[in-house]
């Protein structure tokens, strides 16, 4: 066949209905580039027509002329400038108006690269069997039972972990030097969230090790470990659930004798039923808060505030497709479906390499509503909630109108200066772990 329909649907789906900023550029391109196409040869029919005596090509038609020479001006200023800017530069432009609204959290490991989850570097490795072979009979946890546990604290976990949490599983029981391998999970902290990981410490055991600019909660022991997996199992949303089925099948083919549950699958119920969002969005969710001139305020001031959930596209390990998508596409999807907006594809250069991300924002009142109702209901105990009482108080100034006035601009200045910056162990207090699920 001449036309293979599946590759044409195909190509339709990606370049007609594409969400991805790469896609979206080169097609503002190809137009632009087909626009000065058309404009060019306007602008040599012009040249032509002014070269040739007499009454010219158009013969004496002048209002004929000054229409193409409209014409031309109209499909070069607007059809191929503008697209090409868009297209070419719509990116950078947004990255760096953006990149100073954002609470990013870049992760150093200490070859001082940025740690996405995908590997633990072996020198940690190392590191944290060297440390477990003397922490095994000291584990300062008690042992747990997932009985009578909070309902929510099993999602909120599966999220935080999905978010910032790895979960390491050998390949062998022990290495080439007969030593023994341990499996574990770790969850990585700001420094801000330091007294966050130390209140997990005190509830699910584990150890703490502590870089120049984060911190990690490491689950080791067995006790501590199957009462994790075991709160986690069946709340995954994520292709990280991989991981997760590997560490529970290696538990049962070498410690058989361990109360782990078989594997179970993804999460399908509603979001808005469980706290598994909330632990997301502790590990990768942003609160923005954003100040901007405006002529057509009375204020001449634009206040802004968004929710914005960003997570890498591709899992990096293989996975079975009967288990899950190696995708974040459909969680990602199914978070803006939630809050009524969008989902967009950005790549970006961080450190030399290419990365990519699905990025979710919550930019409307509409969606406002459904995010100030959700962490109402399932709260956040990370220091990113500070950010959203910050963030809560500029949206019912919003939906009073009162940040349109001189009080309610000045207060929103206010908070504003005080966002993020005045985050740290010393000048916050984390009060709110009291109504933590365990």
């Amino acid at each position: 066949m001449l036309l293979n329909f599946s590759n044409f649907k195909s190509f339709m789906s990606r370049w007609l209905f594409s969400v991805s900023h790469k896609d979206i550029g080169i097609l503002y391109l190809s137009f632009a580039l087909f626009a000065g196409l058309v404009g060019t040869s306007l602008s040599m029919f012009i040249r032509l027509e002014l070269g040739l005596a007499g009454r010219g090509l158009l013969d004496g038609a002048g209002q004929l002329y000054n229409v193409i020479i409209t014409g031309h001006g109209i499909i070069m200023l607007l059809f191929m400038v503008m697209p090409a800017l868009f297209g070419g530069f719509g990116n950078p432009i947004t990255l760096m108006f953006e990149i100073n609204q954002m609470n990013y959290k870049l992760l150093y490991n200490k070859n001082g690269s940025i740690d996405l989850d995908t590997e633990i570097p072996l020198t940690e490795i190392e590191t944290i069997n060297n440390i477990m072979e003397q922490y095994s009979s000291d584990d300062k946890g008690q042992p747990l039972s997932t009985n009578n546990v909070h309902p929510q604290l099993g999602p909120y976990l599966a999220g935080l972990i999905e978010g910032d949490g790895h979960i390491y599983v050998p390949n062998t029981l022990y290495n080439d030097k007969g030593k023994r391998r341990y499996c574990f999970i770790r969850i990585v902290f700001t420094k801000f969230d330091q007294p966050f990981a130390e209140y997990l410490q005190s509830k699910l055991g584990g150890f703490i090790v502590d870089y120049d600019t984060y911190v990690t909660l490491n689950i080791v022991a067995f006790d501590k470990l199957v009462f994790i997996i075991n709160l986690i199992n069946g709340h995954m949303r994520t292709p990280k659930i991989e991981a997760l089925h590997r560490l529970i099948i290696f538990l049962h083919t070498y410690y058989p004798e361990l109360p782990v549950q078989s594997p179970k699958g993804l999460d399908l119920s509603p979001l808005d039923s469980n706290s598994r969002l909330s632990g997301m969005s502790d590990a990768d969710g942003n609160f923005n808060i954003i100040i901007t001139k405006s002529k057509e305020r009375r204020t001449g001031y634009r206040v802004q505030i968004n929710y914005r959930l960003e997570l890498r596209t591709t899992y990096p390990k293989p996975i079975n497709p009967l288990i899950c998508k190696a995708s974040y596409e459909d969680i990602m999807q199914s978070v803006a479906n939630y809050f009524g907006v969008n989902m967009y594809e950005r790549e970006r250069f961080l450190f030399n390499k290419l990365r990519h991300f699905y990025i979710v924002i919550a930019h409307n009142f509409t969606s406002h509503k459904i995010v100030a109702s959700y962490f109402s209901k399932f709260p956040l105990y990370s220091s990113k909630y500070f950010n959203y009482l910050s963030w809560y108080e500029v949206h019912i100034m919003q939906l009073n109108n009162q940040h349109n006035t001189q009080k309610g601009l000045h207060r929103c200045q206010a908070i504003k200066s005080n966002f993020n910056s005045t985050l740290s162990p010393s000048t916050i207090n984390f009060n709110h772990l009291r109504n933590f699920y365990i």
